[in-house]
């Protein structure tokens, strides 16, 4: 297997050099079934409690998971929706604790993780 990523930074495998598909297909055959799991396998999500931090920093930032309204049910945002100033308001309105927000390039994780770089890896093969 090699890996490698475009210039679009999306991430492709080959096997036997043969056939190319996308990283996140290999994944889901290994058991990582949902966009989430696989984001947090790269840590690339961003979790926020609402409590403690000023939303406005985060404006512009996209949403990485569906925000739902623990009392009524009701979905206020979906999946990737970049959150603005009437985002905010309404979820200072609702009962919503958490945020779950895309890593964007140049910022920096817990794990200070480098974001991919355009290589090709494999391993060298003997003459």
């Amino acid at each position: 297997m090699e890996f490698s990523t475009d210039i679009n930074n999306v991430m492709y495998v080959y096997i036997d050099r043969k056939k190319k598909f996308p990283v996140t297909t290999l994944l889901r055959a290994l058991g990582y079934s949902s966009n989430d799991e696989i984001l947090q396998l790269f840590n690339l999500i961003e979790d926020v409690d609402v409590a403690k931090v000023d939303l406005a920093a985060y404006e512009g930032r996209i949403i990485c998971s569906d925000v739902v309204d623990k009392k009524t049910g009701e979905i206020l945002f979906s999946n990737g929706t970049v959150l603005n100033e009437d985002h905010i308001k309404r979820i200072r309105k609702s009962n919503v604790r958490k945020l779950r927000f895309l890593l964007q390039q140049g910022t920096k994780s817990r794990s200070s993780r480098r974001p991919f770089r355009r290589t090709r890896c494999s391993p060298r093969r003997m003459p």
